[in-house]
């Protein structure tokens, strides 16, 4: 059972809510009494390139930055461009856990380094400031290139202003690859999952008490059983699947663009069928869809949604700006 509040506190143009779901079990309702709810904030849900269009605010325009709260902890899901904006609400002061003072620090992983996902990371204001602290995770390039190198890559001139050794803050990085369970402290377990056949692209499964979220935002269709049984056991029981599908040159290259206005049921094609029938088979608690196409406008992603949730009932788009609080 869920609803939806507005979110007190707030200043910004676009929306911002909370969903708040109950659980049924009172072992669980005791831990969400004693420490703060696990939450979830959007800080960017757009794939392949930013997109703000006059007809784009309802769901927002930002490359995907996902920030996740277990207690005091922040643990950070790729560096899109709304990384910046997570940047700049942490550098004023906003958002700080109990005790952090006046340092931040944060675990930031990482699906894989298409530009969508790591273009926000040479501007992300808190790396730069000394006190602050960050543990950076990444698979290894299909080129063999560490995760520290492919974002150094991307801040090399003539590319970028600045280098990652502009950034004094205290940076650790990690290469991580399917099938790695690395223990962050404080209860805190996160497991390593491949997305895709050919190369390394990472899904991640969080475990945090009796809570647990499957973040898998380049989900590839399976090429055997074998490998959709391992996609189920990753999200087997999720309280929450943050699902997006693999990146296509379809999603922008259309000089027409495929999905216009009008709502075709048959767009939610075989990718999102597989990620439908995933969340139904591993009895996934609540979906939330991200990554929306560039171009996608706000009518077609509110039918989307609406299809959607025709099919898995406990679904959603994610929105730019959406808090979500599971109690």
């Amino acid at each position: 059972m869920s609803e939806w509040l507005p979110l007190s506190g707030e200043t910004g143009s676009l929306s911002v809510a909370i969903a708040v779901t109950q659980q049924s079990s009172s072992t669980q309702a005791g831990q969400a009494q004693h420490s703060p709810a696990p939450a979830v904030r959007c800080w960017g849900v757009r794939g392949n390139f930013p997109s703000l269009e006059k007809n784009q605010y309802r769901y927002g325009g930002h490359t995907t930055s996902i920030e996740i709260r277990l207690g005091d902890r922040r643990l950070i899901f790729d560096g899109g461009s709304g990384l910046c904006s997570l940047g700049q609400s942490l550098s004023q002061g906003q958002h700080k856990g109990p005790g952090q003072g006046d340092s931040d620090s944060a675990q930031l992983f990482f699906t894989r380094t298409h530009w969508d996902r790591i273009q926000g990371f040479p501007f992300f204001l808190p790396a730069f400031e000394s006190n602050n602290h960050f543990d950076i995770y990444g698979p290894i390039a299909i080129t063999g290139a560490s995760i520290k190198q492919q974002l150094m890559d991307q801040m090399r001139r003539p590319y970028c202003a600045v280098s990652l050794q502009d950034m004094k803050a205290e940076l650790t990085f990690q290469d991580i690859k399917s099938r790695d369970k690395l223990d962050l402290g404080d209860g805190i377990v996160v497991e390593v999952f491949n997305l895709c056949p050919v190369e390394p692209v990472l899904g991640y499964r969080i475990t945090w008490g009796n809570w647990t979220l499957v973040y898998s935002t380049a989900t590839e269709l399976p090429e055997s059983d074998h490998d959709w049984e391992e996609l189920l056991a990753m999200a087997d029981q999720a309280d929450l699947m943050i699902y997006g599908t693999a990146d296509s040159d379809h999603d922008w290259r259309a000089t027409q663009h495929p999905l216009g206005e009008h709502f075709d049921p048959g767009a939610v094609d075989l990718d999102w069928q597989a990620g439908l029938h995933l969340a139904e088979q591993a009895k996934v608690k609540r979906l939330m869809v991200a990554r929306h196409r560039p171009f996608c406008s706000d009518e077609w992603l509110v039918q989307f949604e609406q299809a959607i949730a025709a099919r898995f009932p406990n679904s959603e788009l994610a929105r730019e700006g959406q808090l979500v609080r599971l109690l």
